[in-house]
C-alpha cells in the first residue's frame, strides 16, 4: 500500500477478500478508509482477473448503497481497492 496508507485492524474476513481499516497519511485530516485485499491464494487464478474487472466497473458507480472508491492497485502481487470505511 506504500507510505500513503497505514494499515489498521481487520474489519471483515471473507473467502475472496479481507477488509482492513487504513488511514490516509497524505490527508491533512488522516482520513479513515478501508482496504479490500484479494486473498493471496487467489492471485494466480481467474479470480485475479475478475477482481480487476469488478474494480474497473465499481470505480464508475455512484449510489448511496455503494462505498465510494478512493483508489486501487497491486502490492506484492496482491490486488486491493480502497474505499470509504463501511459503517459500523
Amino acid at each position: 500500500l506504500g507510505a500513503r496508507y497505514r494499515l489498521g485492524a481487520p474489519i471483515r474476513e471473507g473467502s475472496v477478500a479481507s477488509t482492513y481499516a487504513v488511514t490516509d497519511t497524505a490527508s491533512a485530516m488522516g482520513s479513515e478508509l478501508a482496504v479490500h485485499l484479494l486473498a493471496p491464494e487467489l492471485s494466480a487464478t481467474a479470480c485475479h482477473e475478475r477482481f480487476r474487472d469488478v474494480i474497473a466497473r465499481v470505480v464508475r458507480l455512484s449510489h448511496p448503497a455503494i462505498l465510494p472508491t478512493v483508489g486501487h492497485g497491486a502490492a506484492d502481487d496482491a490486488l486491493y481497492v480502497i474505499t470509504a470505511r463501511p459503517p459500523r
